[in-house]
């Protein structure tokens, strides 16, 4: 679990919080991702994707599934088992 907001900005991402109805929502290129709070379905233009674990708050944080976050967008995850690295790529 990551926080959304520090991730999908350094990504590159615009970042809103709807915090009357507890989602938010990142806009990345022609991509627009939807996360609710305490649910494990999120919104990519509109289509359903369910991650592996419920998004959450924990001390003012936003938390996230790291390969979620950067699979919404279209980044490419990978995994340096050798090394303990995640590398995080999108195309510019």
């Amino acid at each position: 679990m990551v926080p959304l907001r520090g991730v999908f900005e350094k990504i590159g991402c615009y970042v809103e919080y709807d915090a009357a109805n507890h989602i938010i929502t990142a806009h990345y290129q022609n991509e627009s991702v939807e996360i609710r709070m305490g649910n494990r379905i999120a919104n990519k233009n509109g289509a359903e994707i369910t991650m592996e674990v419920a998004a959450t708050i924990i001390n003012g944080h936003a938390l996230v599934p790291l390969r979620f976050l950067a699979e919404s967008i279209g980044a490419k995850v990978e995994w340096d088992e050798a090394n303990y690295t995640v590398s995080i790529k999108t195309e510019k």
